[in-house]
């Protein structure tokens, strides 16, 4: 038997079944009015923060590196 072919990516094996057995793909589910979806590369400039805010970046060192002990980590 072929492999479908969309075989190898996510809901492949749904959407051959639903092909052989005739069904229609549904469409994504709605996003409920108030929830926001996750922002990403392709998000609107409005849905991202630009600005610094607690927590968004690397926390600073809380010792420099030179006053270390050598073997104490």
């Amino acid at each position: 038997m072929a492999e479908p072919r969309d075989a190898g990516k996510p809901g492949a094996f749904q959407r051959a079944s639903d092909e052989i057995e005739g069904r229609k793909p549904q469409p994504p589910a709605p996003v409920p009015e108030g929830d926001t979806p996750p922002a990403g590369p392709h998000a609107a400039p409005e849905l991202t923060n630009d600005a610094a805010t607690p927590g968004s970046g690397a926390m600073p060192a809380s010792d420099d590196a030179a006053d270390v002990e050598p073997g104490t980590g």
